[in-house]
């Protein structure tokens, strides 16, 4: 089985971040999970959680290759680029994934946001050492010399990608920003077939999501059908609404749990080990 993965929410919202009180048990930092498979350093989206993984990577002083991996350019995936402090020291080296977006090089939309006008600093500032990798939807290719990582489209304004992680006997799954529909589903269920942990997208309740249609996101209701139909272990909620506060996911936690005890809602630095 290898070494142990351990895997960790860096971010649990979507949209935008929140602070306050009421976000406290859930978090209020955008999208971003690591997968530390010990020799690699996966991580998966780059929203404003990213910082707070960089602090930690900073504090273990133990530069080695990253490979982050972004589902699209939404800037509540990618805002928390700026301020990730690896890219300014020269002793990293960080590989970046993502795919063209309507007519954009995935490079071009990085240097759109995390550039000038609106950041001091652009790409050839920086001074660790960045590859710029551009994939597309049934993509795969290695993450490390036992590690194999596999695309799948997704359904949403512009378009995502969907991640398979795969190796050493263990699979995770990142599937947040998708609004599947039936057949898509279905494809999501071969594609995550036999997963460890599915991160799943319940960025609405399931009443709220028949007024959000084409919005491109998804409830936990659709999630706990898609790790029966997948066999997977272990489904874990993410990517809330800006707008839900810890009363009102606790509430649809209590209700998930009524029909699937297993069910996760994740919670900003929970981690899991697999």
């Amino acid at each position: 089985m290898g070494e142990k993965w351990n895997i960790r929410i860096w971010g649990t919202r979507g949209s935008l971040p929140m602070t306050g009180r009421d976000y406290l048990e859930y978090g209020g930092n955008t999208s971003c999970i690591s997968v530390d498979c010990k020799d690699e350093l996966i991580v998966f989206d780059g929203g404003s959680g990213l910082m707070n993984l960089a602090k930690e990577l900073i504090r273990q002083e133990k530069p080695r290759p990253l490979r982050l991996f972004f589902s699209h350019s939404h800037i509540d995936h990618m805002i928390g680029l700026m301020g990730f402090s690896p890219f300014y020291r020269k002793e990293w080296e960080i590989h970046l994934y993502g795919e063209a977006r309507e007519g954009l090089s995935f490079r071009r939309q990085i240097e759109r946001l995390a550039g000038p006008p609106y950041w001091p600093m652009g790409l050839d500032d920086l001074q660790a050492k960045i590859h710029i990798h551009e994939i597309k939807p049934k993509d795969a290719l290695m993450a490390g010399p036992d590690i194999a990582v596999k695309t799948m489209r997704g359904s949403h304004p512009g378009n995502v990608l969907l991640y398979s992680l795969e190796g050493q006997g263990k699979k995770v799954v990142y599937s947040l920003d998708c609004e599947p529909d039936e057949e898509m589903l279905r494809q999501m269920a071969d594609f995550s077939k036999g997963a460890d942990i599915i991160f799943w997208d319940a960025q609405y309740t399931p009443l709220e999501l028949k007024d959000k249609a084409g919005w491109g996101h998804s409830s936990w209701k659709q999630g706990l059908r898609l790790r029966q139909m997948a066999q997977a272990d272990k489904i874990v909620m993410a990517h809330y609404s800006w707008e839900y506060t810890d009363e009102i996911l606790k509430a649809q936690e209590e209700e998930a749990l009524k029909e699937e005890p297993s069910c996760c809602f994740g919670r900003e630095g929970m981690e899991f080990h697999i």
